[in-house]
């Protein structure tokens, strides 16, 4: 009976560890939960201009909240409350921050990652920042595409993440193609190794031109019972080659990003 137990015991182990040679990717919002984010991204740049340099540091930080509710007709109903803390070092000048606070309303279909928002709160900012920042909101999270697919360890999927950013009166594109690398599973957490690769252009107001690329790679875990990625962290270097007028001017920045969601059931 005693070796009956054991080869039990032995087989059990053994479809246990076999399991753990792929995961089932399959990223969603759930209902009735709770995701508590946060989230930090230190940028240095070094400028480059007519024989002088400059540097400058930026730091954001955002807390957020999102909560589901309970499904309805197919459809979770979806807030999500986030504070973002903004400031600037300049060298030869004084820093500055910001601080914002907004509350978005929507809806998220069931089983899928990216809700649509509709409405927004956010009494500190003007009705027109309002607005832009609910549809960039929109427009960011529509481009984020995770697929549903089961990864064995070494198999990788491609995401393409083109940003299209009004600024200075022009507009710049940037497309951030992620490879993401499954390495290995355990106590119920994939773990990904994430590699970038950037490339950035656009046309500014007076006549301002830049180009660039970049690359960088990071790590991201993905929670397999609540179906969300808890970690995600990286580091990203770009070279951008910017021109004025005549003037050439070089901008090298670093990037590094740290971004954890701790995900309970909502109260």
């Amino acid at each position: 009976m005693k070796k009956v137990t054991l080869f039990i015991a032995a087989f059990l182990m053994a479809g246990a560890m076999k399991a753990q040679d792929s995961v089932t990717l399959d990223i969603q919002l759930l209902p009735s939960k709770k995701y508590e984010q946060a989230s930090v991204q230190n940028i240095q740049m070094d400028v480059e201009y007519g024989g002088g340099a400059q540097k400058m540091d930026m730091k954001i930080s955002i807390n957020g909240e999102i909560n589901t509710k309970k499904e309805t007709n197919g459809m979770i109903p979806v807030v999500m409350g986030t504070s973002m803390s903004m400031s600037m070092e300049m060298e030869g000048m004084p820093g500055n921050s910001n601080d914002v606070k907004m509350d978005m309303y929507g809806k998220v279909k069931k089983g899928e990652f990216v809700p649509v928002f509709d409405s927004i709160v956010a009494p500190d900012m003007p009705s027109q920042a309002k607005q832009l920042a609910l549809e960039g909101v929109k427009d960011m999270l529509t481009k984020i595409d995770y697929p549903k697919k089961t990864l064995k360890i070494g198999e990788t999927f491609v995401q393409d993440v083109p940003i299209d950013m009004p600024l200075g009166g022009g507009a710049v594109k940037m497309n951030d193609k992620i490879t993401y690398t499954l390495k290995k599973v355990e106590s119920k957490k994939a773990y990904f190794d994430v590699v970038h690769n950037i490339s950035m252009d656009g046309s500014l107001a007076d006549g301002l031109s830049m180009k660039g690329s970049g690359n960088g790679t990071g790590k991201m875990v993905y929670d397999i019972d609540t179906k969300y990625p808890v970690v995600n962290n990286g580091e990203m270097s770009m070279d951008l080659d910017m021109e004025q007028g005549g003037m050439p001017m070089k901008m090298k920045m670093v990037t590094k990003v740290s971004q954890t969601t701790q995900v309970s059931n909502s109260k």
